[in-house]
């Protein structure tokens, strides 16, 4: 459900259709990156989550019954299978983002927020560490990734947790004259 989402927004924006092979090659390998972030479970559980994000996929479950799986699989609390669960899909899809924009030629992106309280690094917001906030409106390149926390971390939009940012695509041809 994410990946195909984003293939319509894509398409949408830029205009062209994104190739199903460049980003269904790629989810397997982002799967076991994201879950392999997840510091929380053993080994051995780590292999139920691949299992359940695959199904997630195939039957385009949405957040909700995502965390329900994983509540149900591991236990534990609602707020922390929610975490895994929107963390895993808000990774996901800022690496399907990358992936479609590099592939169809794109170098560099506008950093977007959410435009909230929530945002890191937010005067006076809920999570005041972080450069999210100051990132915002900013032209970044694929190519090197932003410094997105205080701690030295870089990264595209969706690779820090729980992170709701985005990468609008700079597309030189469109701004000529």
């Amino acid at each position: 459900q994410v990946d195909n989402k984003g293939k319509a927004e894509f398409k949408r924006l830029i205009g062209i259709p994104t190739s199903d092979i460049l980003t269904g090659v790629k989810l397997n390998e982002f799967r076991d990156q994201n879950v392999d972030l997840i510091k929380s479970l053993a080994a051995t559980q780590l292999d139920d989550v691949r299992t359940i994000l695959d199904e997630a996929e195939k039957g385009a479950w949405r957040v909700e019954v995502l965390r329900a799986q994983i509540l149900d699989t591991f236990g534990g609390t609602k707020a922390r299978a929610s975490l895994i669960a929107r963390d895993q899909v808000l990774k996901l899809n800022g690496q399907l983002v990358e992936t479609r924009q590099t592939g169809a030629g794109i170098t560099q992106y506008v950093w977007t927020t959410s435009h909230d309280e929530r945002v890191r690094g937010t005067p006076g917001g809920k999570n005041p560490n972080g450069l999210h906030y100051d990132l915002d409106g900013t032209i970044q390149s694929w190519a090197v990734p932003p410094e997105i926390s205080e701690d030295g971390r870089t990264g595209h939009p969706g690779a820090d947790y729980q992170c709701r940012c985005t990468a609008f695509p700079i597309l030189p041809e469109l701004d000529e004259d």
